[in-house]
């Protein structure tokens, strides 16, 4: 083992300066810090002044790149995404033409790729986001067989594995022929081994914020129930871990939570605007029945694309609704985007809402919203309450019921209400139905019914289609692979 750490050293020192080759040293060290603290103008800094001193150095052209990846993730303007398209096969161009053996090399091709991959899905491009997939697969490969020994491969390897278990279906053709598969389960493992090992803790430990961001996401996708504790989750956390716990209190439904820490963060932030902050405080104050107007318009005004604005404005105007202000509520609706959904399902929805011109209860909204912030008893309240006016209405209340029921420690009684939702709902569509499979999928996951999960995720991808389709089906079909692979 000894001579491994030392060969992985020599070659963390570099073969050739006159050559093209990647050296991992302190400035390289000190940009991934300013990395992991959203410093981007300090971060910006460093690498502009290491490509300069240090021209051959491709560990610098790597980071730019990853900086190209990340702000792409947060904003979506679509110009900086075809100006970053058109310089893309010049960064791997440079990261390919490297003298000597380096298992640099690989990890910065897979990751350069497994990153393209989710920018590409980001912004509509499926096929070549498969198609990069299957790059960062090859390259992830190509690095654990000739230096099994390299750790940093473990991440990529785990993120290109738990994309790889949510392929759409009509994509199944493109990852056969692709070699294209992943498990959830393998990919959680992955990374937790990453996370614990002491090379990594000791001499790497600047590559921890990042993966342990991509752990928190993949391990509450994996286990809702997930609660961060250990592997650094809350050990003085650096602002980019700070986001990934944020991100999970919004998952969690913990709104007071989200918005402390939310506050620290935004002050933080330097060199990037991230819009989606804005949005995230707005739902957390919403969640509480509190006015998120001020917070949902900063995002409106501050984001490039089209990703949540219609959301944002259904959310207005249920908070009016919530006020006994129907009027208020239609002149926000009035205000919608005219531009189509964009893919996110809450957009899908609120487009939905608007074209259907049928006003939601306003017992059914705050149970919703008191739902999403973790007040299950008081949702439960205002949905027992509430006096449907047609079939939605009375699909929404037991929907809601079922919800309520199962995050109150009931899920007996919660698989009733979800039974009944399917069995008036299989033709409505509404997402009350599909959703309710889901549910009902991850009841029967716990009690170790794999037949039953089986047929819950088979029901969801044949219900009809409604606003979260695509998600819905995504997580369907990773949880029955899981069960296919275990």
């Amino acid at each position: 083992m000894s001579f491994r750490i030392l060969y992985f050293f020599l070659f963390i020192s570099g073969i050739s300066k006159a050559l093209p080759y990647f050296e991992l040293n302190k400035e390289v060290v000190k940009a991934y810090r300013h990395f992991n603290k959203l410093d981007f103008i300090a971060f910006d800094s460093v690498v502009t002044l290491g490509q300069k001193q240090q021209s051959q150095n491709r560990f610098f052209d790597y980071l730019q790149g990853l900086r190209t990846s990340v702000t792409l993730l947060v904003d979506e303007d679509q110009i900086h995404y075809r100006q970053a398209l058109s310089q893309r096969k010049d960064l791997i161009q440079k990261l390919e033409n490297v003298s000597g053996a380096s298992p640099f090399k690989y990890w910065a091709l897979a990751d350069t790729y497994m990153y393209w991959s989710l920018i590409r899905a980001k912004y509509g491009d499926e096929v070549h986001a498969a198609l990069d997939l299957r790059q960062a697969i090859k390259f992830a490969t190509i690095c654990r067989n000739q230096y099994p020994w390299f750790l940093p491969i473990l991440k990529t390897t785990a993120i290109c594995q738990a994309v790889a278990s949510a392929v759409p279906e009509k994509f199944n053709w493109l990852a056969q022929l692709a070699g294209i598969k992943g498990n959830r389960t393998e990919s959680v493992q992955t990374l937790e081994s990453f996370l614990k090992h002491p090379l990594i803790n000791n001499k790497l430990n600047f590559l921890i914020p990042e993966a342990a961001c991509f752990y928190i996401a993949l391990k509450y996708n994996l286990d809702g129930d997930f609660k961060p504790k250990g592997i650094h989750l809350n050990e003085n956390p650096s602002e980019l871990l700070l986001f990934g716990q944020i991100w999970l209190h919004s998952k969690m439904k913990e709104p007071a939570l989200l918005i402390q820490k939310l506050n620290i963060l935004e002050a933080k932030i330097k060199g990037l605007d991230f819009c989606y902050l804005s949005y995230l405080k707005a739902e957390a104050q919403l969640n509480q029945l509190l006015d998120p107007q001020k917070e949902f318009l900063a995002f409106i005004g501050c984001s490039k694309g089209p990703s949540f604005k219609k959301s944002s404005i259904r959310k207005l105007a249920w908070y009016q609704l919530m006020q006994g202000n129907e009027k208020g509520y239609k002149d926000w609706m009035r205000l919608m985007p005219s531009n189509p959904a964009s893919p996110n399902d809450e957009d899908i929805q609120a487009d939905i809402e608007y074209r259907q011109s049928r006003i939601p209860l306003p017992e059914l909204i705050k149970s919703r919203v008191l739902f999403d912030g973790g007040n299950y008893s008081e949702a439960f309240k205002f949905a027992q309450n509430s006096k449907p006016e047609n079939l939605e209405h009375s699909l929404e209340k037991e929907y809601r019921l079922g919800r309520c029921t199962e995050a109150l420690q009931q899920s007996r009684v919660a698989s009733i209400h979800y039974k009944k939702v399917i069995r008036e709902g299989s033709q409505s569509t509404e997402y009350f139905a599909a959703s309710a499979a889901w549910q009902l999928a991850l009841y029967y996951q716990k009690l170790g019914k794999t037949d039953s999960v089986n047929y819950y995720c088979n029901l969801v991808e044949t219900l009809p289609n409604q606003a979260y389709k695509k998600s819905l089906s995504m997580k369907a079909r990773a949880l029955k692979n899981n069960n296919i692979t275990k």
